[in-house]
């Protein structure tokens, strides 16, 4: 039938009556859906591990122990889910009920399995039980025979002449969880969070792996809020403006839709996301006598989009490509002439009117080092250049040592 009765309804004359499936069906819609009506089979989370299987402390044994769990089992037969308890601790006599093989290993499951005889099963009980393999040199899991609607819970490799079961023998098998329809449901990593069937929009899990709730979309799954990552390839679907912070840096990053970039100026280590650059020279420049001289700086340490060089006349222009707060740094250094005279570094647009830094100095004798910063706001496109100047009465070189001539362009903020 198409409607089913709901749960629970009285019946009048006869009509109403509900059958077990009407129950399974409607009482599941309480636990997550993997599809329009039906649930999905997993554990209710716990503190404890549900449903472990464990093996006799401290001194082993041929028993294994199941903890309590509650569960929930979609019919492999019919409509509707099975919702299951063991409320106590269960012992099972492995060794007891199947001794081992004299030669070979086998392989044994523990599984908690749900018979209906609604579909004909030879009663209606809900067991945990001891699944016996065939010994063999390579040993295979057995079938499961009765009810098609279980879960195993463990298995467990019993060696050739075993007297005992250790842990070492037992495999506890990663069942899914399930939890309340809406509840965040606990994964162990992106591979489970693929395994939940027909995901709805707004559907959460909690992923144990990461440690951050990701939600469905109706399209995919994604990470609300600002996740701390080790890198950008542990969000694997970004939207749009997604912000991760990345913890070996502590540099927030947005997705533009088709990379990730920084979200805030601070910077990064390719020119695109760089926000200085510093320029030098490592050979000799002249300062002709009681000129303005622009500086030519052809090397660079570290480059950035921020920034562009042309060569002008003897020198390098700067053009700043970003609107803001900027830093401006030169150092410049003269030869030793043994006269007292000015020289003098500048920062300064063209002309050199525009001065935005300069220092100047007598000094006699040695070499002459001089250096003036600046702080200040800059359009897009302005011009700067590294000035020098000195009227000693000749010509002056500027001396290279140690790359002492040089200029760095940082944009600070917008």
């Amino acid at each position: 039938m198409v409607e089913r009765h709901s749960w629970a309804v009285q019946q009048v004359a006869g009509v109403g009556q509900q059958t077990v499936e009407d129950g399974r069906i409607t009482v599941a819609a309480l636990a997550t859906p993997s599809g329009r009506i039906t649930s999905r089979t997993g554990l209710f989370p716990a503190a404890a591990a549900p449903a472990a299987v464990t093996a006799t402390t401290p001194t082993a044994n041929g028993f294994v122990h199941v903890a309590p769990f509650r569960g929930v089992v979609q019919s492999q037969r019919g409509g509707g889910a099975y919702l299951m308890c063991l409320d106590a601790i269960k012992d099972i006599n492995v060794l007891g009920t199947a001794p081992a093989d004299a030669s070979n290993p086998r392989n044994d499951l523990i599984v908690a399995q749900q018979s209906d005889a609604y579909f004909a099963d030879a009663d209606s009980e809900f067991r945990v039980r001891h699944v016996v393999g065939t010994p063999a040199a390579t040993p295979v899991d057995p079938p499961v025979t009765g009810s098609a609607d279980y879960i195993t819970l463990a298995r467990i490799v019993v060696p050739a002449n075993a007297t005992t079961i250790t842990t070492s023998n037992i495999t506890s098998f990663d069942v899914a969880r399930t939890v309340a329809a809406g509840g965040i449901l606990p994964v162990t990593d992106a591979t489970a969070r693929s395994g939940v069937a027909s995901p709805y929009a707004g559907q959460a899990v909690y992923r144990l792996d990461t440690k951050r709730v990701e939600v469905h979309d109706g399209t995919d799954w994604r990470v609300p809020s600002i996740p701390v990552v080790a890198a950008t390839s542990e969000i694997s679907n970004p939207i749009t403006g997604q912000l991760i912070m990345l913890s070996p840096t502590n540099i927030v990053q947005r997705w533009t839709g088709s990379t990730w970039v920084d979200a805030f100026p601070i910077g990064g280590t390719t020119n695109a996301t760089r926000h200085e650059a510093r320029y030098y020279r490592t050979t000799t420049q002249s300062i002709p006598n009681n000129i303005d001289q622009r500086v030519h700086l052809p090397d660079a340490d570290y480059l950035s989009d921020d920034v562009s060089s042309t060569a002008v006349g003897n020198g390098t222009e700067f053009t700043l490509n970003r609107t803001g707060l900027w830093q401006l740094s030169a150092n410049i250094r003269f030869v030793s002439t043994g006269s007292a005279a000015e020289r003098a570094v500048a920062i300064a647009g063209s002309p050199t009117a525009s001065r935005y830094a300069q220092a100047a100095s007598d000094q006699t004798g040695e070499p002459c080092s001089l250096s003036c910063t600046t702080t200040r706001r800059f359009n897009a496109g302005d011009k700067v250049s590294m000035w020098a100047y000195q009227n000693t009465g000749a010509a002056v070189n500027l001396d290279q040592l140690g790359n002492g001539v040089n200029m760095s362009l940082t944009w600070l903020r917008g």
